[in-house]
Protein backbone atom coordinates (compact mmCIF):
# COMPACT_ATOMS: atom_id res chain seq x y z
CA UNK A 1 0.00 0.00 0.00
CA UNK A 2 2.74 2.44 0.92
CA UNK A 3 4.70 1.72 -2.27
CA UNK A 4 1.60 2.19 -4.40
CA UNK A 5 0.77 5.41 -2.60
CA UNK A 6 4.33 6.71 -2.97
CA UNK A 7 4.35 5.82 -6.66
CA UNK A 8 1.24 7.92 -7.16
CA UNK A 9 -0.91 5.09 -8.53
CA UNK A 10 -4.10 4.97 -6.52
CA UNK A 11 -6.00 2.56 -8.79
CA UNK A 12 -4.67 -0.60 -7.12
CA UNK A 13 -5.20 0.92 -3.70
CA UNK A 14 -8.81 1.69 -4.63
CA UNK A 15 -9.37 -1.88 -5.81
CA UNK A 16 -8.05 -3.36 -2.59
CA UNK A 17 -10.20 -1.07 -0.46
CA UNK A 18 -13.48 -2.16 -2.03
CA UNK A 19 -14.15 -4.99 0.39
CA UNK A 20 -15.62 -8.37 -0.39
CA UNK A 21 -17.80 -8.97 -3.39
CA UNK A 22 -20.62 -11.46 -3.12
CA UNK A 23 -20.80 -13.83 -6.07
CA UNK A 24 -23.58 -16.27 -5.30
CA UNK A 25 -24.08 -19.47 -7.23
CA UNK A 26 -26.90 -18.40 -9.55
CA UNK A 27 -27.79 -21.97 -10.51
CA UNK A 28 -28.02 -22.95 -6.85
CA UNK A 29 -30.20 -19.92 -6.18
CA UNK A 30 -32.54 -20.98 -9.01
CA UNK A 31 -32.72 -24.56 -7.71
CA UNK A 32 -33.30 -23.28 -4.17
CA UNK A 33 -36.16 -21.12 -5.44
CA UNK A 34 -37.70 -24.13 -7.19
CA UNK A 35 -37.44 -26.16 -3.99
CA UNK A 36 -38.92 -23.26 -2.02
CA UNK A 37 -41.84 -23.08 -4.44
CA UNK A 38 -42.35 -26.85 -4.22
CA UNK A 39 -42.37 -26.84 -0.43
CA UNK A 40 -44.26 -23.54 -0.14
CA UNK A 41 -47.62 -25.08 -1.04
CA UNK A 42 -47.07 -27.92 1.42
CA UNK A 43 -46.01 -25.46 4.11
CA UNK A 44 -49.05 -23.26 3.51
CA UNK A 45 -51.39 -26.25 3.68
CA UNK A 46 -49.81 -27.48 6.91
CA UNK A 47 -49.86 -24.00 8.46
CA UNK A 48 -53.53 -23.58 7.49
CA UNK A 49 -54.30 -26.98 9.03
CA UNK A 50 -52.43 -25.99 12.19
CA UNK A 51 -54.31 -22.68 12.41
CA UNK A 52 -57.63 -24.49 12.00
CA UNK A 53 -56.79 -26.99 14.74
CA UNK A 54 -55.64 -24.18 17.05
CA UNK A 55 -58.90 -22.32 16.43
CA UNK A 56 -60.97 -25.44 17.18
CA UNK A 57 -58.94 -26.04 20.31
CA UNK A 58 -59.45 -22.45 21.42
CA UNK A 59 -63.20 -22.71 20.83
CA UNK A 60 -63.47 -25.89 22.87
CA UNK A 61 -61.36 -24.49 25.71
CA UNK A 62 -63.16 -21.14 25.85
CA UNK A 63 -66.59 -22.57 25.31
CA UNK A 64 -68.35 -22.21 21.98
CA UNK A 65 -72.00 -21.11 22.34
CA UNK A 66 -72.84 -22.79 19.01
CA UNK A 67 -71.64 -26.12 20.41
CA UNK A 68 -73.53 -25.75 23.68
CA UNK A 69 -70.45 -24.75 25.69
CA UNK A 70 -70.97 -21.41 27.43
CA UNK A 71 -67.67 -20.60 29.21
CA UNK A 72 -67.74 -23.67 31.41
CA UNK A 73 -64.97 -23.86 33.96
CA UNK A 74 -65.04 -27.64 34.01
CA UNK A 75 -64.95 -29.51 30.74
CA UNK A 76 -67.05 -32.59 30.24
CA UNK A 77 -65.25 -35.86 29.47
CA UNK A 78 -66.32 -35.48 25.83
CA UNK A 79 -64.87 -31.97 25.68
CA UNK A 80 -61.66 -33.12 27.32
CA UNK A 81 -61.36 -35.90 24.76
CA UNK A 82 -61.82 -33.37 21.96
CA UNK A 83 -59.18 -31.09 23.49
CA UNK A 84 -56.73 -33.98 23.70
CA UNK A 85 -57.43 -35.05 20.13
CA UNK A 86 -56.92 -31.46 18.93
CA UNK A 87 -53.66 -31.24 20.87
CA UNK A 88 -52.45 -34.52 19.40
CA UNK A 89 -53.38 -33.33 15.91
CA UNK A 90 -51.58 -30.06 16.58
CA UNK A 91 -48.43 -31.91 17.66
CA UNK A 92 -48.53 -34.06 14.51
CA UNK A 93 -49.03 -31.01 12.28
CA UNK A 94 -46.13 -29.19 13.93
CA UNK A 95 -43.91 -32.26 13.47
CA UNK A 96 -44.79 -32.43 9.77
CA UNK A 97 -44.08 -28.70 9.44
CA UNK A 98 -40.66 -29.15 11.03
CA UNK A 99 -39.94 -32.10 8.74
CA UNK A 100 -40.83 -30.11 5.62
CA UNK A 101 -38.68 -27.17 6.73
CA UNK A 102 -35.82 -29.53 7.58
CA UNK A 103 -36.06 -31.21 4.16
CA UNK A 104 -36.07 -27.82 2.46
CA UNK A 105 -32.93 -26.73 4.29
CA UNK A 106 -31.28 -30.13 3.85
CA UNK A 107 -31.82 -30.13 0.08
CA UNK A 108 -30.32 -26.66 -0.28
CA UNK A 109 -27.33 -27.41 1.93
CA UNK A 110 -26.65 -30.73 0.17
CA UNK A 111 -26.74 -29.06 -3.25
CA UNK A 112 -24.45 -26.25 -2.14
CA UNK A 113 -21.98 -28.68 -0.56
CA UNK A 114 -21.93 -30.81 -3.71
CA UNK A 115 -21.27 -27.80 -5.94
CA UNK A 116 -18.50 -26.57 -3.66
CA UNK A 117 -16.92 -30.03 -3.61
CA UNK A 118 -17.05 -30.32 -7.40
CA UNK A 119 -15.64 -26.80 -7.80
CA UNK A 120 -12.86 -27.46 -5.31
CA UNK A 121 -11.89 -31.00 -6.28
CA UNK A 122 -12.90 -30.95 -9.94
CA UNK A 123 -9.82 -29.13 -11.23
CA UNK A 124 -7.23 -31.29 -9.47
CA UNK A 125 -9.05 -34.47 -10.45
CA UNK A 126 -9.15 -33.44 -14.12
CA UNK A 127 -5.46 -32.49 -14.09
CA UNK A 128 -4.57 -35.83 -12.46
CA UNK A 129 -6.63 -37.76 -15.00
CA UNK A 130 -5.02 -35.85 -17.88
CA UNK A 131 -1.57 -36.59 -16.46
CA UNK A 132 -2.37 -40.31 -16.19
CA UNK A 133 -3.69 -40.43 -19.76
CA UNK A 134 -0.62 -38.54 -21.02
CA UNK A 135 1.68 -40.90 -19.10
CA UNK A 136 -0.02 -43.97 -20.57
CA UNK A 137 0.10 -42.54 -24.08
CA UNK A 138 3.79 -41.68 -23.83
CA UNK A 139 4.60 -45.03 -22.29
CA UNK A 140 2.85 -46.92 -25.08
CA UNK A 141 4.62 -44.79 -27.72
CA UNK A 142 7.96 -45.40 -26.05
CA UNK A 143 7.28 -49.14 -25.87
CA UNK A 144 6.24 -49.20 -29.53
CA UNK A 145 9.38 -47.32 -30.62
CA UNK A 146 11.55 -49.75 -28.61
CA UNK A 147 9.89 -52.70 -30.31
CA UNK A 148 10.51 -51.15 -33.70
CA UNK A 149 14.13 -50.47 -32.82
CA UNK A 150 14.61 -54.07 -31.68
CA UNK A 151 13.02 -55.44 -34.84
CA UNK A 152 15.25 -53.46 -37.18
CA UNK A 153 18.48 -55.09 -38.07
CA UNK A 154 21.12 -53.05 -36.59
Amino acid sequence: NAVELAAGDRSLLALRGRGTVSRPFTRIAELQKQADDQYATELKALEAERDEVEEQLRLVQQGDPEMGMDNQLVLSPEQEARVESFRAELVQTNQRLRAVRFNLNEDGERLEATVKLVNTAGGPVLVTMAAIVLFIMRRSRFAASRRLAQQRPG
